[in-house]
């Protein structure tokens, strides 16, 4: 029984890692769209920086949700392998998520304001 709960939480935070990852491919592709298609309408070339401070907002939005997906996946994981070396490797990986997301989000809200 214990095995099988153990087995399925793998499952799950193997689903949640994709799915983290298929957001931020999703929020680049979109930024990349965006971003052409401001770049085809400024035909001479000159695009607005406003439209870029959005698109980067945008963009910097789906990088923190997934990196807080990806956080909540390497937690599930460090439950079904509580050892000593995977709760390191838990520590530093959220520590160093945690500052990006800090400065990521500081820097969208500048944008914002702006």
């Amino acid at each position: 029984m214990k095995e099988s709960i153990l087995g399925i939480l793998g499952d799950i935070s193997f689903v949640i890692s994709v799915l983290s990852l298929l957001i931020v491919i999703f929020g680049t592709i979109k930024g990349i769209i965006r971003f052409v298609v401001t770049e085809i309408k400024n035909k001479d070339y000159g695009y607005l920086l406003s439209d870029v401070r959005k698109i980067r907002v945008e963009c910097g939005s789906y990088l923190l949700l997934g990196l807080e997906f990806l956080i909540c996946a390497d937690i599930i994981e460090t439950v079904v392998h509580p050892d000593v070396t995977e709760m390191a490797l838990l520590a530093g990986t959220v520590i160093i998520r945690i500052l990006l997301s800090f400065f990521l989000n500081r820097e969208i809200t500048e944008l914002k304001n702006e």
